[in-house]
């Protein structure tokens, strides 16, 4: 509800630099967010690292993330991944991450690949599967197949 007064805040720094024909990113976001009717007021913090080598035709990421809890499924993760560019313009990566839940402080982790074609007309289409394991989960595994769709215009 716009008119309820309850507001989500934050700030998002980052920065970029290049040298030696590489690409790299820092990015910080601290947010915050008012309490509701459901939910006591929340706050954290997300951390993100890309550093890209072999004249930007790979990739390697991390991110670190961290919130009270009270209005986010997980209040700890951490990601780390890697993407490489394929034929001219494609990507396939994979990246593993784990997370604690808020609710019940269970871990669970996840491994993730996906292959991003690009198409014409800034079209992309990314398939992906997904295994999950960790408490919580019926039978502590489970698998997940994906389809995302981007389209810049």
């Amino acid at each position: 509800d716009l008119n309820s007064g309850n507001l989500f805040t934050a700030i998002q720094p980052g920065f970029t630099w290049r040298g030696d024909g590489t690409e790299n990113h820092i990015q910080a976001i601290l947010w915050a967010s008012d309490s509701t009717e459901d939910f006591e007021e929340d706050y954290g913090f997300s951390c993100s690292f890309e550093h890209h080598f072999d004249d930007n035709e790979k990739s390697l990421f991390v991110k670190l993330s961290n919130s009270n809890g009270n209005q986010t499924d997980i209040d700890r993760m951490a990601v780390i991944g890697f993407g490489a560019n394929v034929r001219e313009n494609d990507l396939v990566g994979f990246g593993l991450g784990a997370g604690r839940s808020s609710d019940t402080s269970d871990i669970q982790g996840v491994f993730e690949t996906f292959y991003r074609y690009q198409g014409p007309l800034d079209i992309q289409i990314t398939p992906n599967v997904q295994l999950l394991a960790g408490d919580g989960i019926r039978g502590n595994f489970a698998f997940v197949a994906g389809l995302r769709g981007h389209l810049d215009f």
